[in-house]
């Protein structure tokens, strides 16, 4: 689900990282105590997540499939698991790896 779309100019490759990142930014900052730095690296964090699998999986968008439903969900993924401090097991887990 889009929050709202940002698009990147200079953002390579194009995947819309923004909304999938800040929905799950904003809904744990109020939850728990986060403070800025936190906040930024994690969406920093999920934004290299989704480019990164985007250059790997360039595929990943074709046949009609749109990059945020993708790739854009698990960039919130790492959002998440960095905000709430997953341990590599169980962020293992939140990805489905």
């Amino acid at each position: 689900m889009h929050v709202f779309v940002i698009i990147w100019i200079n953002f390579f490759p194009p995947t819309h990282p923004i909304s999938p990142t800040l929905s799950p930014s904003l809904s744990l900052s109020e939850y728990q105590l986060i403070n800025g730095k936190q906040f930024i690296l994690a969406i920093a964090l999920g934004c290299e997540f989704q480019g990164r699998l985007r250059l790997e999986y360039p595929e990943s968008g074709i046949n009609g499939f749109h990059y945020p439903g993708t790739i854009g969900l698990l960039g919130g993924t790492v959002t998440a698991a960095k905000l709430l401090h997953l341990n590599r097991s169980d962020f293992c887990n939140a990805l489905g790896i």
